[in-house]
């Protein structure tokens, strides 16, 4: 990738992290092997009540990742 684009924007009570490049794009099939990195970026966007998506750019030139997330906590 040679660019690199990071927003985070607030709607209501939910946040967004979002992050775009331009690069090879994330393949279409993930292997089991591909490494523990997006579990793990999963898994903590779960402890904070949020959700992760990963999605490749529909020309294939670069990769989208959104975490959506709960601008408040319950306790």
């Amino acid at each position: 990738a040679t660019r690199i684009a990071v927003a985070l924007s607030v709607l209501g009570d939910s946040g967004r992290l979002a992050i775009k490049d331009n690069g090879v794009g994330i393949p279409r099939r993930l292997t089991s092997t591909s490494g523990i990195g997006l579990h793990i970026m999963g898994y903590r966007a779960s402890m904070i009540g949020g959700s992760l998506e990963i999605t490749r750019e529909p020309d294939g030139t670069g990769t989208i990742v959104n975490c959506s997330f709960p601008m408040r906590m319950h306790a």
